[in-house]
This record gives C-alpha cells, sequence and structure tokens, in this order.
C-alpha cells in the first residue's frame, strides 16, 4: 500500500450503527467477502452510478473489525445529503452518526443541504436504466426471482453437489461462483427494497403522522401500525409456537424435554415410539424441512438449525418451562395501544383529513410491504448461507484431511483467493504451515469477539463510541415498541442460555436476530444495546406487541439478572426500581 493509498484508508470513518441494524453478527472473513463484495459492488457502486452519484472512494463501503461489520460514514453521509430532507432525519437515522458538529456530527446531519436536483435526477436515471428500481415494481420483482430462479437452484442445488467428487475442490469453488451470480439479482432489488424503500418509507410515515397528530403521539402509535405482519419469520415463530403446544399438550414429553440436555434430546426422541413423542417427531421433520436452514446468526461458520437441533430444542425449553406460560403462545394483545381506526377518526376530522389520511395510508403500506419484504429475502439470504456452507465445508474437509486446516470449519477464516490458491497447489509447505497459523489467528479474534459489542466509530485504529450517559436511576435509548412494563430482568449475552428466559421477564441482550426472537411470545419487554426502529429486535417485538427499547450501550453490564425495571416503549426510557 502507498502512502496515499494509506492515508486515505486512516482517513475513512468507520460505524457500527448501520451494521447493528442490518448486519449485526459476528462476521468471519470468508463471509465477510461473500456478503461484503456484494454489497460493495452491487448494493453501493453499481446503484450509485446508476443513480448518479458514484464518488471516489465510494468502493470502499465496508470494513471488518474484531469480528464485525463496519460501514463507511462518508457513504452514508452522501445517502443523508441525496435521499433524506431534513424533515425526516430523525434520532434513528442519526443513531448512525457521531455526536456533536464534526464532519459526521448528528447536529451536522441534521444540517446537511438536501441535494433536490439530484435526488429527481437519480429517480428519473432508475427509471430508465433499472425499472425494478420503482417501488410499485421492487418487491413484485423479487417475488418473481425468488419463485422463477432462486427456488428451483436451491431445490436442485443438493443434486448438484453430489455429482461433484469429494475432493473437487475446483469444481466446488464454481458452484460458488454460480451461486454469487444467481445472488446478484437478488442484490440488485435489496438496494432498493432496504434502504431506500423500507428505511424512506417509513421515515416519511413517521413524519406525516408527526404531523398530522403531534411527534409525542407518532413515537407511541406509529410502532403499533407496523405490528401483525404476515412474513418468513413470523412463519418461523408460529411453526415454534406449535411445536410447543404440543410439548405443552403432554405431560410426560414436557418433562422429557425440560430435563434432558438439549443436545441428547434427538437421540431420545428417537428411540420413544409413544404417541406423544411419534407426534412431535413428525412436526420436527416438518419443521426442520421448512425452516431447518434457519440459525441464531447468519454468520455460516455456526450450523443451521437442522445440524444443530440443540437450539432448537433450547428455543422450545424457554417456551414450555414455565407452568403458567399461555396455551397457544400466542402473540399478546397491545393493550394501551390506539387502534387504527381510532388514528383514523383523529386525523380525518382535521382540515382536509382525509387527503391526509389517503396520503400517510399509502405511505405506510407501503412501509409496511417493504418490512416484509425485507424479512422475507433474510429468509432467502439463510437458504443461500446454507448453500455457501455445504459448499465450503466440503473444501474445508479436503483441506483438513490434507492438514491444511484443523478443522474443516476452519475454512471460514480463509480468504477466497486463499483458497483458491491452495485449490490450485500454488502454495510452497512453508506458504501452507503460514496460512494454518494465520487461520488460528484470524478464528481466535472471531471467538473472542463473537459476543461482544465493540466500539461504535473507528477511525484508522482509534476507536470512538457515543458519551455515556449520566444517570442515577434512568436511561435513554430509541423507542422501538410501544408499551410501559415494571419487571424482572434476564440479562443473557449468548443463544445457548435462551431456556434460562421465563415468562414476563425483560430481556436484556446486545442484539437479536431470528433465533432470538421465538421467545418473544413469552417475554414481557426487550432492551437492545444497539438498533434502532428497523433493527430486528424492534421489528419482532411490535409483531408480539411487547415494550421495547433499542441502543443503550453495554445494557448487558448495567443491568443485572433479578434487578426490577419499568421500560418505557414510547418514550425509549429504561427506569431501574
Amino acid at each position: 500500500m502507498d502512502k496515499d493509498s494509506e492515508f486515505s484508508e486512516n482517513a475513512i470513518v468507520w460505524t457500527r450503527g448501520y451494521s447493528d441494524d442490518y448486519w449485526n453478527d459476528p462476521v468471519s472473513p470468508l463471509f465477510f467477502e461473500l456478503l461484503g463484495d456484494q454489497l460493495t459492488q452491487i448494493v453501493n457502486v453499481e446503484l450509485n452510478g446508476i443513480m448518479g452519484y458514484s464518488k471516489p472512494g465510494a468502493d470502499k463501503l465496508l470494513r471488518l473489525y474484531r469480528a464485525h461489520a463496519y460501514f463507511n460514514l462518508e457513504v452514508l453521509k452522501r445517502k443523508v445529503e441525496y435521499e433524506i430532507p431534513p424533515f425526516v432525519r430523525n434520532n434513528d437515522i442519526l443513531n448512525y452518526f457521531q455526536e456533536g458538529k464534526g464532519v459526521y456530527g448528528k447536529e451536522t446531519m441534521k444540517r446537511q443541504p438536501f441535494r433536490l436536483t439530484k435526488r429527481v435526477l437519480a429517480e428519473i436515471r432508475v427509471m430508465l436504466y433499472d425499472r425494478n428500481g420503482s417501488i410499485t415494481r421492487t418487491a413484485l420483482a423479487y417475488e418473481a426471482w425468488t419463485k422463477e430462479q432462486f427456488e428451483p437452484f436451491y431445490w436442485q442445488f443438493d443434486g448438484r453437489m453430489q455429482q461433484l467428487s469429494q475432493n473437487d475442490v475446483l469444481g466446488y469453488i464454481e458452484l460458488a461462483k454460480e451461486l454469487d451470480r444467481l445472488m446478484i439479482k437478488h442484490f440488485r432489488l435489496v438496494r432498493y427494497g432496504i434502504p431506500v424503500h423500507n428505511i424512506g418509507m417509513n421515515l416519511i410515515a413517521q413524519y406525516l403522522l408527526g404531523r398530522f397528530l403531534s411527534k409525542e403521539d407518532a413515537a407511541a402509535e406509529y410502532p403499533a401500525l407496523l405490528s401483525g405482519l404476515k412474513h418468513k419469520t413470523s412463519e418461523t415463530n408460529d411453526a415454534l409456537f406449535r411445536l410447543a403446544s404440543t410439548i405443552q399438550a403432554f405431560p410426560r414429553l414436557r418433562s422429557m424435554i425440560l430435563e434432558t440436555p438439549s443436545n441428547k434430546l434427538l437421540i431420545r426422541l428417537k428411540v420413544d415410539e409413544s404417541p406423544a413423542a411419534t407426534k412431535l417427531k413428525d412436526e420436527l421433520e416438518s419443521f426442520f424441512k421448512g425452516f431447518g436452514v434457519r440459525g441464531f446468526t447468519r454468520e455460516p461458520y455456526y450450523p443451521r438449525w437442522y445440524e444443530a437441533p440443540e437450539h432448537v430444542f433450547n428455543i422450545l425449553k424457554a417456551i414450555v418451562q414455565d407452568e403458567h406460560s399461555e396455551g397457544n403462545f400466542g402473540k399478546k394483545e397491545i393493550h394501551d395501544t390506539k387502534p387504527e381506526k381510532e388514528i383514523e377518526t383523529r386525523v380525518t376530522s382535521q382540515l382536509a383529513g382525509w387527503v391526509k389520511w389517503k396520503l400517510f395510508m399509502t405511505v405506510l403500506n407501503f412501509a409496511r410491504k417493504y418490512i416484509i419484504f425485507r424479512e422475507n429475502q433474510r429468509f432467502n439470504l439463510d437458504l443461500w448461507i446454507t448453500m455457501n456452507r455445504k459448499i465450503y465445508l466440503a473444501i474445508g474437509r479436503t483441506f483438513h484431511n490434507k492438514a491444511i486446516l484443523d478443522e474443516p470449519s476452519d475454512i471460514f477464516f480463509l480468504h477466497k483467493k486463499e483458497i483458491r490458491r491452495i485449490a490450485e497447489e500454488k502454495c510452497t509447505s512453508y506458504e501452507t504451515e503460514k496460512i494454518k497459523l494465520l487461520v488460528r489467528e484470524r478464528k481466535a479474534e472471531f471467538l473472542r469477539n463473537e459476543n461482544a459489542t465493540p466500539p461504535k466509530f473507528l477511525q484508522g485504529n482509534f476507536e470512538s463510541d457515543d458519551s455515556p450517559q449520566n444517570f442515577e436511576t434512568t436511561l435513554v435509548g430509541i423507542p422501538a415498541s410501544k408499551g410501559v412494563l415494571t419487571g424482572i430482568v434476564r440479562v443473557l449475552d449468548r443463544i445457548d442460555d435462551i431456556w434460562r428466559v421465563r415468562t414476563g421477564e425483560i430481556l436484556v441482550v446486545p442484539r437479536t436476530d431470528p433465533g432470538w426472537t421465538p421467545v418473544f411470545g413469552k417475554v414481557g419487554g426487550l432492551i437492545t444495546e444497539t438498533g434502532g426502529l428497523l433493527s430486528h429486535g424492534a421489528v419482532v417485538s411490535r409483531e408480539y406487541g411487547i415494550p421495547a427499547v433499542t441502543n443503550i450501550p453495554n445494557a448487558c453490564r448495567i443491568f443485572k439478572t433479578g434487578q426490577t425495571v419499568t421500560i418505557d416503549g414510547s418514550k425509549g426510557t429504561v427506569s431501574i426500581n
């Protein structure tokens, strides 16, 4: 790297804030390339070119640090300047940026000029060069791609794998490249569906509701308007609740589930021929067929549910362990939320009220559509991750048999160029040993940081965070799901302990992913260290009608299991009682 390039790299300021909403998992070097290359080239560079606001340095979108993905703040600043008018730049968007009035400060972002002409020209360019970028077309185009191209490829995939000989590493690499090419269409649609339509429509809908009611009412009522949506995440959770209902219906089966270690439950079920066990086994088989590709994270280093069913049993234990759990494990009612009809009455009673309501509902329906889009594309990502995991584990087994890797799964701590170089047998014995040591170092770094929340901002080697809150009894985060609850805290920093959660407890975690969310049917509230209104935990909290506050740094260290707190999901506060 020359001095100019090194200076340029050190000048970039990186944020974990955006990742908290859209890529909050721990990340291995290989997956950083598999997902990161697509985000950089298709979602960022190619899209900027289409919209006409490309700029030197735009290819530097991502950085991997302490096993977490960081986004370039300059890229996010340009998106604010070109795509988000000042009147909708709320705290959820400003949370991605630093405090104060610096180049990337929140105060600076509030006042950043909005390039309206540039934005209008960008929309015209999208209509000319990529018509599927239209808000009326993106979701439909994605559904068509899923049914016509992606799902057929997925159902043929295992057969394609079986046609390759065990040691045909180059054959596996070519299959991975074919899979990458297939996913280009996914990312060409997601680049509009999430950062443009999903974020944009939610920001505008919140703004309109604030204008038509009040900012306070909008903060309280808007999250509830996003609840009750049907998508792949809600389907997954409903399927888990059906399994839990079967377990709860048979006292002997429930006792066996609760008393047997999760990693031994499947073996015990297999030898149990009772009608209850047979019924559960049949339902489990159907569940794994439909949702087994999911996991507690998208990182492919970790096994999927069908490979490690103990993670599913941990979730089921969490749901059924309390004697007085809800019988149907269904979604909670939002007792203190005004229904949509009441909000409609308030708006339509105003001057030009029906016009206001029509405008608001048009925007809200798009916001809802693209939340569903986001959750459904996340399931396709799980399918893509599963296929990549199968490919690279096959390569990893070959490398392990040749004593290049300590374990087949260590393949995820190699880069694609390193894998190809080894496959083409271009490495000397010295280079092979060096690679083995590098893999051990990278893996150790990953494992040290997999459950940690690293600094929010980076510049070169300098780390920084938002200023710590000065508080005696109350902390303030981002209001994510309406409701007020006083309850007992349960602090968890790892998915393996999910079975410890009790009914009505307020769950405190660093972040959430689909593997966490089935227990939302029994917890009383949620507090996360990271994320905003559109983070995964916030979305699912609204589905289950539980109060949620996100973005409370160090929450897992501040709060203690057994502590009593009051969470207010409308104000975004948590008070220690």
